[in-house]
């Protein structure tokens, strides 16, 4: 991310944040659909992050393509994202992008649900790694829209919240079905991130009790300094313990590792 896109993507989040209407969904589809439109067209994202644009013509651009397609509100957060200065036109989009993520999350604390969101993406993700014939039914992301919000739709429409439904279709229409899962542990961590909570992956050998994912989200809160919010992984050979993962931290405390060191130490 460019120096000049860093900065104007703070102050796009201000504004939206300061803004109680960006709590609602429907923004942050308005927002996902400014996305798409400039992604879909080179020519007019050069107009709308072009600084020598005349700001006249870029609003005029703007009113044409969104008014009545997307709520009023977005139209004129729009026409304030233009108006900022971005490394380049890709960087608004994927801005674009990042900033309909936090419309979701804003809607789902709003209504008292974020830790929720905050599962089913996890939730979601994991189906998506486990299912090799999911991957291979969505390998050309964003060639046919319809029927990959049909498919998610049909998978955890009547699940999910439409937060997490909503953001899921997002992360198929992006990347291949290999890396959905991957875009979804992207998007949760900047979903947490808006509630100042990093993430962590906990895999034990048995599903951890709501005491123990508790007691371990306290545990790991000390060691990172701030809010965890911990996501719970099963693999049964590991035989006993937990092995946590942290950005880039791991803590194996997991059986399997305790008996290898052994092995080692008697070898």
């Amino acid at each position: 991310m460019g120096s000049a896109t860093a900065h104007a993507l703070a102050k796009a989040r201000a504004a939206l944040v300061a803004d109680a209407g960006s709590e609602r969904l429907d923004f942050a589809r308005g927002l996902f659909l400014v996305a798409d439109t400039l992604g879909e067209s080179a020519a007019l994202r050069g107009v709308i992050a072009d600084p020598s644009t005349d700001e006249r013509e870029r609003t005029a651009v703007i009113n044409r393509l969104f008014t009545g397609r997307a709520p009023e509100d977005v139209v004129a957060y729009t026409r304030l994202l233009a108006g900022l200065r971005w490394s380049s036109a890709d960087e608004l989009v994927e801005s674009v992008e990042e900033l309909g993520e936090l419309a979701v999350a804003r809607s789902a604390t709003a209504a008292g649900r974020l830790e929720r969101l905050e599962d089913e993406l996890f939730d979601v993700a994991q189906v998506f790694a486990g299912s090799r014939e999911l991957q291979l039914s969505l390998s050309h992301p964003g060639e046919h829209p319809d029927a990959e919000r049909r498919l998610v739709e049909r998978l955890f429409g009547d699940r999910a919240l439409p937060e997490t439904v909503l953001l899921t279709e997002r992360a198929v229409r992006a990347v291949r079905g290999s890396m959905v899962a991957r875009r979804l542990d992207d998007i949760a961590e900047r979903v947490s991130a808006t509630a100042g909570r990093r993430v962590a992956l906990a895999t034990a050998a048995t599903p951890l009790t709501e005491s123990e994912r508790t007691q371990l989200a306290r545990a790991l809160e000390r060691e990172a300094g701030g809010p965890v919010h911990v996501n719970v992984a099963v693999d049964p050979a590991l035989v006993g313990g937990v092995v946590v993962c942290i950005g880039d931290v791991v803590i194996d405390s997991s059986a399997r590792t305790k008996l290898a060191q052994l092995r080692q130490a008697i070898a």
